[in-house]
């Protein structure tokens, strides 16, 4: 694990006895830094640098006591493929040893000045304030709807969330001032229990497959990485593997979640299903395909008539009437090598008219 000291500015690689460290969580922008940049001093014209002196002022001001920050912008070596696989497999157990996460919402506006100015007005004993339109901002906020984010939000066991202007906005975690309030928008706004934002060992509790769920309307900038960033969050540390698509690191973990018994044997080919059906793609499937209730015949039609439409020929009498099983194991099949439903329809529909899949490795 490498880390940067808040005091003398410098990396450091540990192996082990990691010192106590504060790491960061962020929305990733248009100029981030890299450890080149930061270790050769290049590039200081970036707003990356901006946000990584904010995040080192408010380390030295705050925790004057630890001397170590993590943030995953220029502490990994993204050049270096087995490093960026080994930490994005480890990277669960680091926001979760670290002593504070600190999760900064660049597009969030709120200043001392602001929750001075209407808190002695509104606030109830016992409660922190949380003005209608600072929730209004965090819904907003993309800090909540990234998939990296999730793990950095459930896997700490404290996280402080922090607004543009580095006040603090509200708390998440065991055996700290916690308002019901603000723990409450979070849930909403991510789906995830109270109880485990309240204590992240709850996590332990909760299904496989409920993880995913929370995690599959997310965004990433990668297709791969909606995945990727489940690893942790599942005990799945199977490695990346950039390039290979969204529908084959889907196909590696689901396996994976199987082999260990995290999900029920034949779960993956139900929730592949699932989740390609949420892909706007599917929608270009023929009906009597997408639908689970649909007749054999209607199989059958829907199968021979859109081939028919598709091919000069006829399709021979051998093939032209695949079974309902034949065709979901089919589509099943393909999916599950990486191809995408558009590829699916088009072998379909060669299967119909020639009985056979040349692609189909």
């Amino acid at each position: 694990m490498r880390l940067y000291n808040v005091v003398t500015c410098t990396f450091q690689q540990f192996h082990t006895a990691v010192p106590p460290y504060i790491i960061a969580s962020h929305r990733w922008g248009s100029e981030e830094l890299t450890y080149q940049d930061v270790e050769g001093h290049l590039n200081t014209y970036k707003s990356g640098y901006v946000k990584l002196r904010g995040f080192l002022d408010y380390v030295r001001q705050t925790y004057p006591f630890i001397h170590w920050l993590w943030i995953d912008t220029c502490c990994i070596d993204k050049t270096n493929s087995v490093e960026l696989s080994e930490s994005i497999n480890s990277m669960f157990k680091w926001y979760r040893n670290a002593a504070v996460c600190l999760a900064y919402l660049s597009d969030v506006d709120f200043s001392a000045e602001t929750r001075n100015a209407e808190e002695s007005s509104t606030r109830t004993e016992g409660s922190a304030y949380m003005s209608d339109d600072l929730k209004r901002q965090l819904q907003h906020s993309e800090w909540f709807s990234r998939g990296w984010t999730l793990q950095e939000l459930v896997a700490p066991r404290l996280v402080v969330f922090l607004s543009r202007q580095w006040e603090v906005i509200g708390f998440k975690g065991r055996g700290f001032y916690n308002d019901t309030s603000f723990i409450a928008q979070v849930a909403a706004l991510t789906r995830v229990p109270a109880e485990v934002l309240h204590d992240s060992r709850e996590v332990g509790r909760v299904s496989a497959e409920q993880k995913i769920r929370w995690a599959i309307s997310r965004e990433t900038t990668r297709e791969e990485d909606i995945w990727y960033c489940l690893f942790g969050l599942l005990d799945a540390p199977i490695g990346a593997n950039y390039g290979e698509g969204s529908k084959r690191a889907r196909r590696r973990l689901l396996a994976e979640l199987e082999a260990v018994g995290s999900i029920a044997i034949g779960r993956a080919a139900v929730l592949t299903r699932e989740f390609d059906e949420r892909d706007p793609e599917f929608h270009d499937f023929p009906d009597g395909l997408r639908d689970d209730d649909v007749t054999g015949s209607e199989y059958q039609k829907a199968l021979f008539d859109d081939a028919r439409a598709h091919t000069e020929e006829e399709p021979s009498e051998s093939v032209r009437r695949p079974s309902p099983e034949t065709v979901r194991r089919l589509y099943a099949l393909i999916i599950a090598q990486g191809y995408n439903t558009s590829d699916a329809v088009e072998m379909l529909r060669e299967y119909v008219a020639t009985g056979r899949i040349a692609r189909l490795r």
